[in-house]
């Protein structure tokens, strides 16, 4: 099925009447919705396995109830407690099932959650985490992984593992960080952002008029497109549904 138009949308990057969004998404479902084949790996904060808009295209280890890992509590199966794995994955694939204001850019996908963040945790043990959660998605089919973390530093088990992404042919989403710096010049840029590799797609956010935002990192070597990225309307824990 062919994306009509659907006046319910909430999320402006999507469908916008005011601003056209920069990133096509209409003109691309006319060509596809996208496929549930492809796994896109969330690694991020969990996510709310039973939200409607989200339950149909959760990844499933084949043969077993397995949707993903918790890597913060070493179990199948994350719950998002955060919100931020929830409304990023809405953001990736949520369905268009619903008509509740929220779809995803592919909405025909599979998502594979995994968690490697907690408050509590130390730095070391987050990176620990990401490694882990970087080798689940490649032995486990994933063709894509969205990976929202920054920090500053370069981290050789961090790079280590992106990089056995990249010998697999898996492309990695990273965020360009929320410093407002420019990660070509800045003494010290923001990570992982700034690995250089092939596989790696650094993204910019900007707001409803396709500007970049003030607390966006830039760069023209570093950070390779922009997409929308405040006051996005996307799932969340619970249910819920909500522009964050």
């Amino acid at each position: 099925t062919k994306f009509q138009a659907r006046p319910d949308l909430k999320n402006w990057g999507l469908h916008n009447s005011e601003y056209s969004s920069h990133i096509e998404a209409k003109r691309a479902w006319a060509i596809t919705e996208g496929s549930q084949k492809v796994v896109v790996a969330v690694i991020d904060t969990g996510i709310d396995a039973s939200h409607p808009d989200l339950k149909d295209n959760l990844w499933h280890k084949p043969g077993t109830d397995e949707f993903g890992w918790d890597f913060v509590y070493d179990k199948k199966n994350p719950i998002d407690v955060q919100g931020h794995g929830s409304h990023i994955a809405g953001i990736i694939g949520a369905t268009a099932k619903s008509h509740r204001g929220v779809m995803g850019v592919s909405p025909k996908v599979s998502i594979m959650p995994l968690r490697y963040f907690a408050d509590e945790n130390t730095n070391t043990e987050t990176v620990a985490n990401t490694v882990k959660a970087v080798d689940y998605a490649i032995e486990n089919g994933a063709r894509i992984i969205n990976y929202s973390s920054e920090g500053k530093g370069f981290n050789v088990a961090e790079y280590r593992a992106l990089e056995r992404a990249a010998k697999k042919g898996i492309l990695v989403v990273v965020a360009a960080g929320n410093s407002g710096e420019n990660n070509d010049t800045v003494d010290s840029p923001t990570y992982p952002a700034s690995y250089d590799l092939p596989n790696l797609i650094a993204v910019a956010a900007t707001n409803i008029h396709n500007e970049i935002l003030p607390i966006s990192n830039y760069g023209p070597h570093r950070v390779h497109v922009a997409a929308p990225g405040e006051s996005i309307f996307s799932t969340m824990p619970k249910g819920d549904r909500k522009s964050t």
